[in-house]
């Protein structure tokens, strides 16, 4: 599965799964 950097979860530092 690839991941996806949302703004969320760069702004938190780590990747978003999708």
């Amino acid at each position: 599965m690839p991941y996806l950097f949302t703004s969320e979860s760069v702004s938190e530092g780590h990747p978003d799964k999708v």
